[in-house]
């Protein structure tokens, strides 16, 4: 494999990190709006299953948030890499 090719996989891999990266903050409105509305729906519920699940749901919500940071690294060191290589 020539310097090329190994350069033009990792644009391909920086493209796929993009698109991964615009699925997650897609997740991740989808799913605040998601929390967002059970919060309502059940906002005077006490019972202990309603008040985990929403717990639940707001931690789904913050993976997102370290999922799309976790490509955002992969991102800028892969740029740092294909730097080196000119």
């Amino acid at each position: 494999m020539s310097i090329e090719q190994v350069k033009a996989t990792f644009h391909r891999a920086l493209e796929a990190a993009d698109q991964a990266e615009m699925t997650i903050r897609s997740a991740r409105e989808a799913g605040t709006e998601a929390l967002t509305l059970a919060g309502i729906t059940v906002h005077d519920s006490q019972h202990g299953a309603a008040q985990k699940g929403l717990r639940l749901a707001g931690e789904a919500v913050r993976e997102t948030e370290l999922v799309r940071r976790r490509l955002q690294g992969a991102k800028e060191a892969t740029e740092r890499y294909l730097g080196t290589l000119g």
